[in-house]
């Protein structure tokens, strides 16, 4: 679910091009340097499990194979509780980033539409203060 939640919504990032200063330079950076350090995780996260042979059943039912897999749990059976616990808590704030992420671009989503005359016309607003 972590690695779900990591790539989901970074596109919608784009609708707030007009919130940035310089739209040009700063979604480049910030885009590029997105896909680099989430590959880099994704793919960090990929070995661990794949390293850990977290899917494998061996005496286990499928679904219990599948619930050791969770990255908290692969962390809690390498590197103990405490790894747990803050890759629960990372996983956490990539959620909550991802979600953030959302929100703004759908409110500047919908005040597009408004301009555009496809949303009911009071979205059209933005608050300059």
């Amino acid at each position: 679910m972590l690695i779900f939640w990591s790539f989901f919504g970074w596109e919608a990032i784009a609708c707030l091009a007009p919130e940035f200063h310089r739209p040009e330079h700063d979604i480049i950076r910030a885009t590029s340097g997105a896909v680099v350090i989430v590959g880099v995780l994704y793919f960090g996260i990929a070995l661990a499990v794949v390293g850990t042979h977290s899917y494998s059943t061996g005496e286990q039912m499928a679904d219990q194979a599948m619930n050791n897999a969770s990255l908290a749990q692969v962390m809690s059976n390498t590197v103990g509780i405490n790894g747990a616990i803050i890759t629960a808590f990372i996983a956490l704030i990539i959620c909550l980033g991802t979600t953030n992420a959302f929100v703004a671009s759908i409110s500047r989503l919908a005040y597009s539409l408004a301009h555009e005359k496809v949303a009911p016309s009071w979205l059209d607003h933005i608050n300059e203060d």
